[in-house]
C-alpha cells in the first residue's frame, strides 16, 4: 500500500510539473474559437485581431485540444488513483479491538505491548485534516513491522497460554461428563417428579376453579349488563376470572376494542369505567342468593353519555320485574329516559325547605310544568299580584319552553324507538335553531317542512300557539291579548305534539 501510494504520487507530480500542462480556460478558448471559424469560416482572430483564422491555425488548434484533453485526462486518473490508495490506506488505520482493551493477567504484558503498537499505528494521524501521500505512506512502512510483532507475539503467548488452561480441564472434564450422566437420569425421571408437582398443585387449582364456576353467573349477567350499557361503545368485555391467591387474589378482565386486545382498562373513558362498574355490581346485587329483594342506586349516570343513561333505564326496567328498584339522582337525563321508553316508573321530586323541611312531589315532564308555571302567572296576574306588562313579557318565553320541551320528547321519542342513534338526534335537534323547525322536527323529521306545518297549524288554536311562541316572544303579548287564551292555546298544541309521539 505504501509503495502503490508513492507510485500514485509521482505520477501525479510527474503530470504536474510539466510546462505545457494545459489549463481548462485556454482549452475552453480554443474549442470557442473553433466554434467560431466552423460557423463563420476563416477570418482575423478576435482576441488579439493579428492572427488569422483559417484552415491551417484550425489543424493546429484541433490538434491541441485533442492533446490538452488528453492530459487532462491523466491527471484526473492519476488525481482519482492517489485518492483511492489514499482512502484504501486510511482504511488500514482502524482502531484497536474491543478484545484488546482486557485481558487476563497471565497475558497483561504482551496485550499492552500489541496495544501501544496498534495505537500508534492507528492514532498518531487521526483528528488530523489533511495528510500528504508521501507521509501516510511513511507511516505505513514505520508503523507496520512493530504492530505485526506484537500481535504475533501476543497470537503465541494465547496460544501457550490456552494449552496451559487445557491440561488444567482436562481432570475437570472427566467430572463435568460424570455430572451430565446423573443429569441424563434426572432427565429420565423428571415425568414422574412433573406428575407429582402436578398432583400436589391439584388442590390449589381446582379451589381456583370453584372460585371462578361460582363467579360464572356474575360473569355472564355481567357481560349481558354490558351489552346493554355500552351503546355506541367499541370496547367489548371477554372473560371474567379470579386469579392469584391468598392477599394477592384480583379479578381479571379481559376487554377488546374492535375485535383486538386491549390489555386492560386504561383504554376506558370515565364514563365507560362507570358503567363497568355498575355491569359487575348489579348481577351480583341481584343473584338468587342474595336476600334482598329491592336495588338501590344512588347518581348511577355520572360521567354517562346519553346513550348509556338510555341502555341504564333499559337495564333497570328488567330487574324491576322481580324486585324493588329506587334510584337517587341530580341528572335530569334519568327521567327524561324514562319519560322517552314509557317504562313503568315513578319519577318523584325531592325539595328540601326552611329548616331542613324535605318534601316530595310527582315530577311531571317538563312541558306540563313549564305549562303549569304559565297558568300560575296568569292566575297571579288575575290576583293583581303581576303586573300586566310583566305578565305579557315573560308568559310567551315560558309557553315557548314548553312547546319545544314537548317537541324535542316527540321526536326523540319516536326516533330513538325506530333504532336511530341519541348523538345523531342531539346534532339534528341544535341544528334547528328556532321554534317553528323544532316543531316542523317533532311532526315532520324535517326542519325545513315550512308548507306542510303552515298547512298543519290551520286550526287557529295552533296558528295562535305558534304565533304565540315565536313572534310575541320578543316583542310581548300584545295590549288587547288573553294570557288564559293563549296558554290554552298552547296547552292543546302540546296535546297534539304528545299524540305525534304515539
Amino acid at each position: 500500500m505504501a509503495k502503490r501510494l508513492r507510485t500514485a504520487d509521482a505520477e501525479l507530480a510527474e503530470l504536474e510539473s510539466g510546462a505545457d500542462t494545459p489549463e481548462p480556460a485556454s482549452t475552453h478558448l480554443l474549442e470557442q474559437a473553433l466554434r467560431l471559424h466552423t460557423e463563420h469560416g476563416d477570418r482575423d482572430c478576435p482576441v488579439c485581431g493579428t492572427g488569422r483564422l483559417d484552415a491551417a491555425w484550425a489543424h493546429a488548434a484541433q490538434e491541441a485540444v485533442r492533446t490538452d484533453r488528453q492530459r487532462s485526462a491523466q491527471r484526473k486518473q492519476a488525481t482519482d488513483d492517489l485518492e483511492l490508495a489514499r482512502i484504501e490506506a486510511w482504511g488500514l488505520l482502524v482502531r484497536r479491538p474491543a478484545a484488546l482493551d482486557e485481558a487476563p493477567a497471565e497475558l497483561a504484558e504482551k496485550v499492552d505491548s500489541a496495544r501501544t503498537a496498534w495505537d500508534a499505528w492507528t492514532d498518531r494521524l487521526r483528528g488530523r485534516a489533511t495528510v500528504a501521500a508521501l507521509e501516510l505512506a511513511d507511516h505505513l512502512e514505520s508503523r507496520v513491522e512493530p504492530l505485526t510483532a506484537a500481535i504475533d507475539d501476543l497470537r503465541e503467548a494465547a496460544a501457550t497460554e490456552l494449552t496451559a488452561r487445557e491440561d488444567v480441564w482436562q481432570p475437570v472434564r472427566g467430572r463435568v461428563l460424570a455430572w451430565c450422566e446423573e443429569w441424563q437420569a434426572w432427565l429420565a425421571a423428571k415425568p414422574t417428579v412433573d406428575r407429582l408437582g402436578e398432583a400436589k398443585k391439584w388442590p390449589q387449582d381446582n379451589d381456583l376453579q370453584l372460585r371462578n364456576d361460582r363467579l360464572a353467573p356474575i360473569r355472564d349477567g355481567a357481560r349481558q349488563a354490558w351489552a346493554r350499557l355500552r351503546q355506541e361503545s367499541n370496547v367489548e368485555i371477554g372473560d371474567l376470572s379470579l386469579v392469584g391467591s391468598a392477599t394477592q387474589r384480583k379479578l381479571r378482565i379481559d376487554s377488546r376494542i374492535d375485535g383486538v386486545e386491549a390489555g386492560g382498562l386504561t383504554v376506558l373513558s370515565q364514563g365507560e369505567l362507570h358503567a363497568l362498574a355498575l355491569a359487575l355490581f348489579l348481577p351480583r346485587a341481584t343473584m338468587a342468593e342474595s336476600p334482598f329483594r329491592f336495588l338501590v342506586l344512588d347518581d348511577p349516570v355520572q360521567a354517562m353519555d346519553p346513550a348509556k343513561v338510555d341502555g341504564l333505564v333499559a337495564l333497570l326496567t328488567e330487574l324491576a320485574q322481580h324486585r324493588q328498584v329506587i334510584v337517587l339522582s341530580h341528572d335530569d337525563r334519568l327521567p327524561a329516559a324514562v319519560r322517552r321508553g314509557t317504562f313503568a316508573a315513578t319519577i318523584l321530586e325531592v325539595n328540601r325547605g326552611k329548616d331542613s323541611q324535605v318534601s316530595l312531589s310527582l315530577l311531571t315532564d317538563p312541558a306540563q310544568r313549564y305549562l303549569a308555571d304559565a297558568f300560575a302567572l296568569v292566575k297571579e296576574h288575575d290576583k293583581e299580584r303581576v303586573p300586566a306588562e310583566a305578565l305579557h313579557r315573560t308568559l310567551p318565553g315560558l309557553l315557548r319552553f314548553a312547546v319545544e320541551a314537548a317537541a324535542r320528547h316527540t321526536y326523540f321519542t319516536r326516533n330513538l324507538s325506530c333504532g336511530r342513534q341519541l348523538a345523531e338526534l342531539e346534532r339534528e335537534w341544535e341544528a334547528a335553531d328556532r321554534t317553528r323547525r323544532r316543531v316542523s322536527l317533532a311532526l315532520f323529521d324535517d326542519p325545513s317542512a315550512e308548507q306542510r306545518l303552515e298547512n298543519w297549524s290551520r286550526a287557529p288554536y295552533r296558528k295562535d300557539a305558534l304565533h304565540t311562541v315565536g313572534s310575541k316572544m320578543h316583542r310581548g303579548l300584545g295590549p288587547g291579548s288573553d294570557p288564559q287564551q293563549a296558554a290554552r292555546a298552547v296547552e292543546r298544541l302540546i296535546a297534539d305534539l304528545n299524540a305525534a309521539a304515539r
